[in-house]
């Protein structure tokens, strides 16, 4: 997930290889596009519609607190557990 001015990404990892990710190749794969797009994708966009409704869930974030776009955000677009099926 990425929160921008523009609103919230929520990326999805095409290549997984816990074995072999360090911090490092990380911190390089996020500075460079053509590494970054290799490894995630955009899943999802939510935008904000307003400038004051960015504000709010920028200040929302850092306090540390989940705003209501956010949350339902989440809840649409990650998938479904079966803990969060019942």
């Amino acid at each position: 997930m990425y929160e921008s001015a523009q609103g919230y990404c929520l990326f999805e990892r095409e290549e997984y290889d816990e074995t072999s990710e360090t911090l490092e190749k990380v911190r390089k794969s996020v500075n460079s596009l053509e590494r970054f797009s290799k490894k995630c994708k955009l899943a999802a966009f939510q935008p904000f519609s307003t400038a004051e409704e960015a504000l709010e869930n920028i200040q929302s974030i850092a306090q540390g607190k989940v705003s209501s776009l956010l949350k339902n955000f989440l809840k649409s677009k990650l998938p479904k557990t079966k803990e969060s099926k019942k």
